[in-house]
């Protein structure tokens, strides 16, 4: 799993950069990475559901100005086929 790895390098960077001596501060650097794994995955959730509701908010803009159109089109007795 490619996330897996992602986060173990993210583990070993902070083991390395850190250096953990004892049981404690293992266990900090792991709720760490935990922590900043998480926050990535979050924030990478959170700007998807903003594309995403973007994206609606102006197919449905767009969905508005054609059946406008089409009204105006309507009642100025021309056709469109």
């Amino acid at each position: 799993m490619a996330g897996c790895s992602e986060y173990d390098e993210l583990l070993a960077g902070l083991r390395e950069t850190l250096q953990p001596e004892g049981t404690l501060e293992e266990l900090l650097v792991e709720k760490l990475a935990t922590t900043v794994w998480r926050q990535r995955r979050l924030l990478l959730a959170e700007s998807a559901e903003i594309r995403k509701n973007t994206e609606f908010v102006e197919s449905d803009q767009r969905d508005q100005e054609r059946e406008a159109a089409e009204r105006l089109w309507s009642m100025s007795g021309l056709r469109t086929d």
